[in-house]
């Protein structure tokens, strides 16, 4: 797979209301017309690599298409998605889907599909206050913080099995002023005849420590930025090539009067 910038893109209208001053038209990328296709059936196995389940997303619709998948995913997954009666673009993006399952981004040119991991670049340009930034705004906001998970799993009876400390709390607990609770029901840790109930538990312990891995413990944080492009000005058009920002790429947005410093992709 050759990096490359994208082009100018198609996209098709489906959705047309006039009025009498005006007519507002709806429009979606090329890409969404993959929805109005159908997937029968599909089961990836647990060997199966992403980039192997992306080209078999494009090879298992039922009507022909235009569409070329790509795919430089190395990954496999415990619990691989099924595809059962669903279009492509859900299959793919759908909750617990192909990205979720394969921690894949997506890009689009015209009819190529990239699931890729990762998409664009970190590119070094930084965007500050006093030189390009022209506004910044962010909002710090902690109502879905979790910082203490109650995991459980089941018994070989069917009955609800807890771990013998009934609870994992988060490294960071400390930095707010009581403990949030949520209950998570591991779907995988049943106990059987391929698992005994001390690794059900240590499955339950895993999930919990993946939540907290991926950041359940932290506020969410929205930046939004506006900047002057420096590519576009003239006198810096012999490095418009370094200069400009492209789909994915990751640029340094620094504000230091009200304490930002952060990296953001576009």
């Amino acid at each position: 797979i050759e990096p490359k910038q994208l082009r100018d893109q198609p996209f098709r209208i489906y959705r047309i209301v006039p009025s009498l001053g005006k007519i507002t038209v709806y429009a979606r990328h090329l890409f969404y017309d993959l929805a109005d296709n159908m997937i029968k059936s599909y089961k990836p196995s647990k060997t199966d690599t992403g980039a192997t389940v992306a080209l078999q997303i494009g090879a298992k619709c039922l009507s022909p298409h235009d569409f070329t998948f790509y795919s430089d995913l190395v990954s496999t997954a415990d619990e691989p998605p099924e595809f059962e009666g669903v279009n492509p673009v859900d299959a793919i993006l759908g909750e617990d889907a192909f990205a979720d399952k394969y921690k894949a981004e997506l890009a689009r040119d015209w009819y190529d599909v990239y699931l890729m991991q990762r998409v664009g670049r970190d590119t070094g340009i930084q965007i500050r206050e006093g030189k390009n930034l022209l506004g910044i705004s962010y909002d710090v906001d902690e109502s879905d913080v979790v910082t203490r998970i109650m995991p459980t799993g089941q018994t070989k009876d069917g009955k609800v099995l807890y771990l013998d400390e009934l609870y994992i709390d988060s490294p960071r607990i400390g930095n707010y002023p009581h403990p949030k609770w949520i209950h998570m029901d591991v779907s995988e840790a049943k106990v059987g005849k391929d698992l005994t109930t001390s690794q059900a538990k240590a499955k339950m312990r895993a999930a919990v420590q993946a939540e907290y891995d991926k950041g359940c413990d932290l506020p969410a944080l929205t930046v939004s930025i506006e900047f002057v492009n420096s590519a576009d000005a003239e006198e810096y058009a012999q490095y418009r090539p370094i200069q400009n920002i492209f789909l994915g790429d990751a640029v340094r947005a620094i504000a230091r009067r009200i304490g930002v410093d952060v990296y953001l992709r576009m």
